[in-house]
C-alpha cells in the first residue's frame, strides 16, 4: 500500500479516486447538486408560507375591503341615436335607438388621506387602511359635445356614476350636484340622480367618501385635467401605476404625493355612447395596468422577501463552507467521507428552514443571528468528531461559517452593490481553489515516484 498521504492511501482505483483532490472536487460538485433537492424543498416551504399569508390577507380583506380602484365620477345622460333606415323599399325612414351618453369631467380634483391599520390573522400581518377621499368635478360644454346623430332623450335618466372595485369598503358616501345634496343609489354601479336640463352647459359634482381597503388605493385619471393628492402617516409607500407623482415628500412621519394628468396623456375618451364598461372597466387588469395611478402601502422587506433574498445566496454559502472543509481535510491530512460532506451541507440547507420558522415570530435580524449560531454550533460539534484531536480545525471552520453568514447578511443589506460584492467573493473563492490545486500535478508526480514500502524493504 502507498503512503503518499490522504490523497493516495489505497491501491484500488475507487479508493485512490475518492482520496485524490480531483476526485474530491468532483464529489463536492455532485454533493452540491444533490443538496439542491432539499434546498428547493425549503424554497417550496417558503412559497407555501407566503401563499398562506396571502390567503390570510384575502380572508381579512373580504370582510373589510379589498384593494381599491376608483373610477369616478362619470356623467351618464340618456340619449336617442337617430339613423335612417330602408324598410319595404322606402328609404329615408328614421329609427330611434335609446342609449347612454357618458361624459368625463372637464376638471377632476381628488384629495385623499390614508390612515394605515395593521391587523393579524393568526401569525400573519395584514396591511389595511381607512381613507377619507374628497372629490370635486366639473362637467362643461355638455350639449356642444353631443354627437350630431344623437339627441337628448327627454324620458331618459341623467345621473352621476360612482364606480369602485370593492363597494364593501364604503363606510360613508355623500354627494352634491350643483351644491345640492343628493343621496346615492346602490347597485352594481353607485349612482347619484341628477336634475340636469339640456339647456344647462355645466354641471358640478362633489363627494366625500370614507373607504376601507387593503394595501392598494388607486385611481383612474379620467377627465381633461386630473389632479390627485395623497397624505398618510405611513413612511413606506410604493407609488404604483403608469404615472409617478410630480411632487412627493417621504419621511419617518409619513408621505405626501401629488399627481397631475392632462388629456394629452390620458388613456380615456372624453365621451362615448354605449356601455360604461366599454371604456372604464374596473377589474384586476386595470388594477395592475399602467392606466391607473396611486399608492401601495408596503412593509419594508417583509419576512418572506428577506428570507428569499438570503436563499438567493445558498449556492455561495454552501460552496464557501464545503471548500473550507476541503482545505481543512488537505491541511490536517484527515480524510472526510463524502457522507460527512453531505450532512454538513444538509445543515446549511436547514439554516433556511430554521430562519423562516423563527422570522415568522420574531424580528428578522434576531432570527438570522439565532439561526446562524445554532447551525454554526452544530457544524462545529460535527467537525470536532470528524477531526478528532485536531480541535483547532473545527474552530477555524466555525469561524469560516460565521464569516460566511456575516457576508451574506451584508450582501442582502447592500442591495445596489450586492452583485458587485457577491462577484468579489466568488472571485476570492475561485482564487483559493486555484491556490489549493496549483501544485496538484507536481504532488501527484512526487507521490507516483516515491518508493513503496516493499521496494524499501528490498
Amino acid at each position: 500500500m502507498s503512503t503518499g498521504g490522504i490523497f493516495a492511501t489505497v491501491t484500488s482505483f475507487p479508493g485512490r479516486f475518492m482520496r485524490s483532490l480531483v476526485g474530491k472536487i468532483i464529489i463536492l460538485g455532485f454533493i452540491i447538486l444533490l443538496l439542491m433537492i432539499p434546498y428547493f424543498m425549503a424554497v417550496g416551504l417558503r412559497r407555501d408560507r407566503m401563499n398562506r399569508s396571502r390567503n390570510a390577507e384575502r380572508e381579512v380583506s373580504e370582510k373589510w375591503g379589498g384593494k381599491q380602484l376608483i373610477a369616478a365620477p362619470v356623467l351618464a345622460i340618456g340619449v336617442q341615436t337617430v339613423r335612417k333606415v330602408k324598410r319595404n323599399g322606402n328609404a329615408g325612414q328614421v329609427e330611434y335607438t335609446r342609449s347612454t351618453w357618458h361624459v368625463l369631467p372637464e376638471n377632476l380634483s381628488v384629495e385623499s388621506s390614508i390612515v394605515p391599520e395593521i391587523r393579524f390573522r393568526g401569525i400573519y400581518q395584514v396591511m389595511l387602511y381607512k381613507a377619507k377621499i374628497r372629490i370635486k368635478a366639473k362637467f362643461s360644454d355638455l350639449p356642444g359635445s353631443l354627437p350630431g346623430e344623437c339627441k337628448i332623450d327627454e324620458a331618459g335618466q341623467t345621473e352621476i356614476l360612482f364606480r369602485l372595485s370593492d363597494v364593501k369598503g364604503i363606510q360613508k358616501l355623500e354627494g352634491k350636484i350643483d351644491g345640492k345634496g343628493v343621496k346615492p343609489l346602490a347597485g352594481k354601479v353607485i349612482s347619484f340622480p341628477a336634475a340636469w336640463k339640456k339647456e344647462a352647459k355645466t354641471l358640478e359634482f362633489s363627494a366625500e367618501l370614507d373607504l376601507n381597503g387593503c394595501r392598494n388605493l388607486l385611481f383612474l385619471p379620467i377627465g381633461k385635467n386630473f389632479s390627485l393628492s395623497m397624505d398618510s402617516p405611513w413612511p413606506h409607500p410604493s407609488f404604483s401605476g403608469g404615472f409617478l407623482p410630480r411632487e412627493r415628500q417621504i419621511s419617518e412621519k409619513g408621505f405626501h404625493a401629488e399627481w397631475t394628468v392632462s388629456e394629452l396623456n390620458s388613456a380615456f375618451p372624453q365621451s362615448w355612447i354605449g356601455n360604461l364598461n366599454t371604456a372604464l372597466p374596473v377589474d384586476n387588469d386595470y388594477m395592475s395596468s399602467s392606466k391607473a395611478l396611486g399608492v401601495s402601502l408596503v412593509q419594508p422587506a417583509g419576512v418572506y422577501q428577506q428570507v428569499e433574498r438570503v436563499s438567493d445566496y445558498a449556492f455561495l454559502l454552501i460552496a464557501i463552507v464545503l471548500v473550507a472543509f476541503l482545505i481543512g481535510e488537505s491541511v490536517t491530512k484527515i480524510w472526510i467521507h463524502p457522507i460527512q460532506y453531505f450532512f454538513a451541507g444538509l445543515a446549511l440547507v436547514m439554516f433556511y428552514v430554521l430562519l423562516l420558522a423563527l422570522a415568522e415570530h420574531m424580528p428578522f435580524n434576531l432570527s438570522y443571528l439565532l439561526s446562524t449560531l445554532i447551525i454554526s454550533g452544530m457544524t462545529v460539534l460535527y467537525c470536532r468528531m470528524i477531526f478528532a484531536e485536531k480541535r483547532s480545525a473545527a474552530i477555524l471552520l466555525g469561524g469560516v461559517m460565521l464569516l460566511a453568514y456575516l457576508l451574506i447578511f451584508v450582501l442582502i443589506r447592500l442591495e445596489d452593490y450586492a452583485l458587485l460584492a457577491g462577484s468579489g467573493v466568488l472571485l476570492v473563492l475561485l482564487g483559493v481553489l486555484m491556490r489549493v490545486t496549483g501544485n496538484m500535478n507536481r504532488r501527484e508526480l512526487a507521490e507516483a515516484q516515491a518508493p513503496s514500502p516493499e521496494s524499501k524493504g528490498e
